[in-house]
């Protein structure tokens, strides 16, 4: 198996634009396929989970407020009894405090205490439940919100649920935006991958560069379109003991080809191969024979995933997946194990 190296140009494009909008937990061609074709599903399971969330807190704010009421109970039946204690008492308190009068500071103390006896009394007698549940008011204003808040879930669920799931779906309905806001960018993630899957099946002597990118300075000149090259990109650079090739890949369909606005690939590539070139051959002063330097040459292959041209170009090979391996190892060995990793390492290094 070839050694891969870096991450398809498509792909990155579109992990970039995900990374921009804080997107960061989709990483692979494939995550991004199932999340399109499951997109429907994950909208429905989010709308569920929140559907469930939401069903499970009111399960359980209804056992809330029936642990609430039980203790609410449990402590007026506690306060019932001690009232009534008191209140069967308290003639008898108010007796004795009328008995123990010895001067006229502790009178004048028991007639007060006599007055709020008898006031307590008249409470407890007229107002029995109302001070009973005095002391406990603030359970009973709990219980009420807590009541209230669960007719209020009850009555509006449907509408809860829709707007928690909005919260929810946010992310996935955004993710879809912008997904299909740069759609054209996955047919060529899908081609490019199709083809460094292919690419892997090459002896592990063999390096694939992907998505390679190298900038120029000073330009290199195109005589042949008057220009200078500032910068190229590569879909794929292979680099093994058969030689360099370059190679982009076109996942276009019949239709696509025949497009008179396309721009020609076999343009793209004579161009990308003219800098690459002389930037091989320039900066590598290892490739030495007792002759001479030895010229770095670089074969040119336009991949097509889809369908295939019957023309033929020159300096250009067209080739289908199912060709391509065979192509690139049926050349002669002219490189060794040292000059394929310098190789590699130049254009690493860019």
């Amino acid at each position: 198996m070839s050694q891969i190296i870096g991450q398809i140009d498509s792909l990155a494009a579109l992990l970039s634009k995900l990374r921009d909008n804080r997107i960061n937990h989709i990483n692979t061609l494939d995550e991004i396929i199932s999340f399109q074709n499951d997109f429907q599903n994950k909208l429905n399971k989010s709308k569920d989970k929140v559907e469930k969330a939401f069903v499970s807190e009111i399960e359980q704010l209804k056992q809330s407020i029936i642990t609430l009421e039980t203790t609410y109970k449990g402590k007026l039946l506690i306060r019932e009894r001690v009232l009534i204690k008191e209140k069967n008492e308290i003639d008898i308190n108010i007796d004795h405090s009328s008995q123990n009068s010895t001067d006229i500071i502790s009178e004048f103390f028991n007639f007060f205490k006599r007055l709020i006896l008898k006031c307590r009394k008249y409470l407890l007698s007229n107002y029995f439940d109302a001070v009973k549940n005095l002391s406990y008011l603030v359970n009973k204003i709990q219980i009420s919100i807590k009541k209230h808040r669960l007719q209020y879930f009850e009555k509006n669920f449907n509408s809860i649920v829709e707007k928690r799931n909005y919260k929810e779906s946010k992310e996935i309905v955004k993710i879809k935006s912008i997904l299909d806001e740069n759609n054209t960018l996955i047919p060529g993630a899908i081609g490019e991958q199709k083809a460094v899957d292919e690419l892997k099946k090459l002896p592990d002597s063999y390096v694939v560069i992907n998505n390679c990118k190298i900038e120029f300075i000073p330009p290199i000149y195109y005589k042949k379109n008057d220009q200078n090259i500032k910068r190229i990109q590569a879909d794929h650079i292979v680099v093994g003991p058969s030689g360099v090739f370059l190679i982009e890949t076109k996942n276009w369909s019949m239709d696509s080809i025949r497009n008179l606005e396309f721009n020609s690939p076999v343009e793209q590539i004579n161009r990308t191969n003219h800098a690459l070139f002389i930037y091989l051959n320039k900066s590598n002063t290892s490739f030495k024979h007792n002759w001479g330097s030895i010229k770095i040459s670089i074969r040119n292959i336009i991949l097509m995933i889809n369908s295939k041209p019957e023309q033929e170009f020159q300096f250009v090979k067209i080739l289908s997946l199912k060709e391509i391996c065979n192509y690139i190892t049926y050349f002669k060995p002219i490189f060794s194990n040292k000059q394929i990793h310098q190789l590699v390492k130049l254009l690493q290094n860019n």
